[in-house]
């Protein structure tokens, strides 16, 4: 721990002694949100420190970060290097400057993570397919990690005990698209078409309350998208589509008749957002008591 704390004070001095250009590479290279029109030292001092408190620390992590910000702070005053070239009249000797390559920051980007884990969604730590699919996607087109950097962690999450786990393993020939369609399988999940006809048989139970239906109905609705969008689903459903018969599902599936009155011309409104749609439900139950 105490060489830890130690690289991060040789960390927080190399950044103090690059430009103010260098430290905003620094920080898009490690991926650190720094404020609008951030200037000074200490700024970037702060926000380094907060990146360092919230990620896992790794002392050979640290150390070649360390290492990678002296030698771009050695970049900044370059020292002078003289080769003797042939004398011609006694002249004096030409004098260049020996530049190093830079070291890239990029490396030290952190590494791709699953929260949670595959093998059983009741445990606390499950992780559900919905979930497993967002993160991967937010890993591709947020973070820039390549599809076998994912593929690996994704392989590293299933539960050891898991045959699935060893299978994937040996597979040679495992893409992206394979493994999100074997993933479905495991979980289980229902196809676009299945859920889409959930939906339009969906009513509200006799003890569910009708904000508990809503919200249930929501989740179907974006279970139909989600699935329809899979590059595997045999269907792709219009989101329009989808909206009305979530709309038509909810206007008769409410079991209180003042309720539907009250929330028809809501419903008929193509613009509403769900929010809205949450805020005018709990009026019109308030005022049908």
């Amino acid at each position: 721990m105490a060489d830890i704390k130690s690289l991060q004070i040789e960390i927080q001095a190399a950044l103090c002694a690059l430009s103010e250009e260098k430290r905003k590479e620094v920080c898009s290279g490690l991926k650190i949100t720094l404020p609008p029109e951030s200037k000074g030292r200490l700024v970037f001092i702060r926000a380094l420190n907060k990146y360092l408190e919230t990620e896992e620390q790794d002392y050979e992590k640290l150390k070649g970060l360390s290492a990678s910000l002296s030698m771009q702070g050695k970049q900044i005053a370059p020292k002078e290097k003289t080769e003797p070239l042939e004398a011609l009249d006694n002249k004096k000797t030409t004098v260049k400057t020996e530049q190093k390559p830079a070291v890239s920051i990029s490396k030290f980007k952190r590494d791709f993570k699953v929260s949670g884990q595959i093998g059983d969604v009741s445990r606390k730590d499950g992780l559900s397919f919905s979930s497993l699919v967002h993160q991967i996607e937010n890993g591709l087109l947020k973070n820039d990690y390549t599809e076998d950097e994912i593929k690996e962690v994704v392989i590293k999450a299933i539960n050891q005990a898991l045959s699935l786990r060893s299978y994937l393993e040996g597979k040679a020939d495992l893409t992206r698209a394979k493994l999100r369609r074997i993933m479905r399988s495991y979980y289980q999940e229902r196809t676009a078409t299945e859920l889409y006809h959930q939906l339009n048989s969906t009513v509200q139970q006799p003890k569910e309350k009708p904000q508990e239906f809503l919200i249930r109905l929501l989740d179907l609705k974006q279970k139909v998208l989600f699935a329809s969008q899979g590059t595997d689903s045999e269907l792709k459903y219009d989101p329009t589509l989808v909206h009305d018969m979530f709309v038509h599902s909810f206007s008769l599936g409410l079991q209180n008749e003042n309720i539907k009155i009250e929330m028809k011309p809501y419903l008929e409104k193509k613009t509403m957002s769900d929010e809205e749609l949450f805020e005018k439900l709990n009026v019109s139950v308030s005022v049908t008591r």
